[in-house]
Formats: structure tokens, sequence, C-alpha cells
């Protein structure tokens, strides 16, 4: 039947779309030449973004939960050197023998993330959120 032909093959696609990230720029991968530049622009332009949005705050804002938003924007920016400095240690391939590079690499990217969901925590916490900051709503959802 048609559907089985077009199961095995949408199988085959799915199978080959389910990586980690950290795959995209392993040592080896195909298209890590193109994807390092680019995964290293993102996270400039991140730092600047959280550069930008520290002075604002400290600019700006005369709420007193000010400090939560600056230590947001800093974590943000925290977070764009992690990624940024991960670029130069990609992952190991799978299957491979482990090594110092592709260790650096899982602890760059395991701060990264965390400071990603601490970014978006003091977000929502910070200058312009509600009165009382509680888990609920667009906080939850973004955690």
């Amino acid at each position: 039947m048609w559907w089985q032909s077009w199961l095995e093959e949408f199988s085959d696609q799915a199978i080959a779309t389910t990586q980690y990230v950290s795959e995209l720029i392993e040592a080896g991968a195909p298209n890590k030449t193109i994807l390092d530049p680019l995964f290293a622009i993102y996270n400039i332009l991140t730092i600047a973004f959280g550069i930008g949005l520290f002075l604002y705050i400290r600019g700006v804002s005369e709420n007193r939960r000010k400090m939560v938003g600056m230590i947001g924007a800093l974590i943000l920016v925290a977070e764009g050197i992690l990624g940024f400095v991960t670029v130069f240690f990609p992952q190991d391939p799978i299957g491979s023998p482990a090594t110092t590079t592709g260790n650096m690499h899982i602890i760059l990217a395991s701060l990264s993330s965390l400071t990603t969901m601490l970014a978006m925590f003091s977000s929502a916490c910070g200058p312009g959120s509600c009165q009382i900051c509680a888990i609920t709503g667009s906080t939850l959802m973004s955690l």
C-alpha cells in the first residue's frame, strides 16, 4: 500500500532528524563549518542584547525589582558567553571515546542551559512584571 512506503520513508527521515543540537556541530559533522559561525553570531548577538538590556534596566527602571532585572540581563550575557565558548569545544561523535574537549562541551552546554532557564525566570520576576512574582501563567510555560 502507498501509505506503508510513505511511512517507511517518513520514519527514515524522522530518525535522521532526531538529533541533539550538539550533534550538529560535533567533531566531524558535515555542516560544522557552516553552523559554527552561525552559532557564534547568535551568541554574540545574545551577549549584545543582554548588555543592552542591562543598561536599559539600570537607566530607566525605578522599580524596586530593578536588581532582579539587572541580574537577569547579566545571566543572559553569561549564557551568551557560555554558548560562544561551546563552539570551540565540539561534542565527541556518538559512540567514540570521551575526550577532554567533549567533556568540556558537556559542562559548557549544561551551564548554558541552566543560565537560559535562570534568565527566563528572572525576566518574569523583573521590572514590568506583575506585582506579585509567582510561578503562574507565562512564567510556568517558559520554564
